[in-house]
């Protein structure tokens, strides 16, 4: 019996990355408990998986905080930006006082800022200070240093579908949040965001892609993805307990969900009138047009030929948790939307902020509107928690080992600008999940400027302390401070 139980797990282990195409890319099945060989291999190393967010512009202070002061569980509340994380509070760390000013050659005011404050916000450097060579983003340490054993290293997505102002620098400080070496630590090499769905789905499912009749291709490239998977997987269902039978019949279900809502949004180079995603702009801001945000919109057509970001976010979510329960990857970087995207958010409402103004307005122009309470860039900060929220939602609903998916992920939201003001002090941080290594649910006040600690010390602290890498240092600071970690989100 045991000869036999030991040769099914091995079976099971040699499945593991189940589905193989030609190209020898492979989709792995969610991890399940029959497949461990002995009873240590769930007593492990834990999973660990980092998934950093960005949003533009800053956010609106009066909204986003009103938590002038440290508590934890019932001592502090989530502000009405927030509230959106209710229901993972628990799960939640909120940081005042973090700045990344000193990374800067600016003070607190960084100009133009939407652009450098974008690039330096995984980086902690100042690409101007660099000749426009900007430093290793904290997601490509982690890859790099971390190995992680997975078929893709990293992926970086984003929603951003205009070109939007440049602030006179590069594409790639207003397009690209992950920046790893090529020759030494610089210069480095932007990473760009991908917007397209479809192109995501395509890397991280190539047998999607409908194979060339005449090529020779294996004519299972034809299949569905659920297909090929039951195909493949039928052996395993006599093998399964009751419990790892149930997470497979949940995988199937959302690689069949994932492929109508890709399908539903098309094939982004191929759709009559629409420009191209597939390669997102790599514009260099070097035109009045581009300058002004009056290049055409970039958009992807869902449902008629119309564009709609909220449904752009669902896929894109949901496509963020394939890759994760996958295996695919454990280190995504999320661009919600580029630097200074002049897109207008109108589908979004502002009736929870007492709002009354009508139209949005593009992002940057509601960052500006001069009435103090400010409630049309309060709902579209309220916008971005609400997404990250749904999404860290999806990894909280998902078992894993003894707890769920977003035990064993971390995800850091935040931007590099504090609000309307373009200040690089006080950014809007918040980090969800990341299991037992924090001091979940509470509000962490740092002390207030010019003692304010720096991001560099927050990503120094994710890297030594959650993924345990041992880093020496990380970012920059004019002052020549060193690193140090973060001791009070620390359990």
């Amino acid at each position: 019996m045991t000869n036999r139980r030991d040769a099914a797990r091995a079976m099971l282990m040699s499945r593991r990355n189940v589905l193989r195409a030609a190209s020898g890319a492979c989709l792995a099945l969610p991890f399940l408990a029959s497949m461990s060989p002995h009873p240590a291999r769930a007593a492990g190393e834990p999973v660990r998986r980092f998934l950093p967010i960005f949003f533009p512009n800053g956010a609106s202070q009066h909204w986003w905080t009103g938590l002038e002061t440290s508590g934890v569980g019932d001592a502090w509340a989530l502000s009405k930006v927030l509230s959106p994380l209710q229901a993972l509070k628990s799960k939640v760390i909120h940081i005042r006082n973090l700045g990344n000013y000193r990374a800067m050659q600016d003070n607190r005011q960084v100009e133009p800022s939407h652009a450098r404050c974008a690039a330096a916000y995984l980086t902690c450097t100042d690409a101007d200070a660099h000749d426009q060579r900007n430093g290793v983003s904290v997601d490509q340490v982690v890859v790099e240093r971390a190995a992680f054993a997975t078929p893709i290293p990293s992926l970086q997505v984003g929603l951003g579908t205009f070109p939007g102002f440049f602030d006179g620098r590069p594409w790639h400080y207003n397009q690209s949040m992950s920046w790893r070496p090529s020759d030494g630590t610089y210069p480095t090499e932007p990473l760009r965001r991908v917007v397209s769905p479809r192109e995501v789905f395509e890397d991280l499912i190539p047998w999607a892609k409908p194979s060339d009749p005449t090529s020779g291709a294996d004519p299972r490239l034809e299949a569905s993805v659920l297909d090929e998977f039951l195909a493949e997987s039928a052996a395993l269902r006599g093998k399964l307990s009751r419990s790892d039978a149930l997470v497979v019949e949940q995988f199937e279900a959302r690689i069949r969900e994932l492929e109508i809502l890709t399908g539903e949004m098309g094939d982004f180079d191929v759709v009559p009138g629409c420009v191209p995603l597939t390669e997102p702009p790599f514009h260099v801001a070097d035109s009045d047009q581009e300058q002004q945000g009056e290049a055409s919109h970039n958009g992807a057509p869902i449902e008629g030929g119309e564009y709609q970001r909220e449904a752009h976010a669902d896929v894109m979510n949901a496509l963020i948790v394939m890759a994760f329960q996958c295996d695919l990857t454990r280190v995504i970087s999320y661009m919600l939307d580029d630097a200074r995207s002049p897109f207008e958010y109108s589908h979004v409402t502002i009736e929870d902020f007492g709002g009354t103004s009508g139209s949005l307005n593009y992002h940057d122009g509601a960052q500006h509107n001069a009435d103090p309470l400010n409630n049309a860039y309060a709902s579209i900060s309220q916008w971005f928690v609400r997404k990250t929220s749904e999404l860290a939602g999806m990894l909280d609903a998902i078992p894993e080992g003894d707890g769920t998916m977003l035990d064993n992920t971390l995800i850091l939201l935040g931007c590099g600008m504090h609000s309307d003001d373009h200040d690089a002090a006080d950014l809007p941080i918040v980090l969800i999940g990341g299991g037992d290594t924090f001091v979940h649910d509470q509000n962490v006040v740092l002390p207030v400027y010019p003692d304010d600690r720096q991001l560099r010390d927050l990503h120094f602290t994710i890297l030594n302390r959650y993924f345990e890498l041992d880093v020496a240092s990380f970012g920059e600071d004019r002052d020549g401070a060193p690193n140090a970690v973060i001791d009070e989100i620390l359990a």
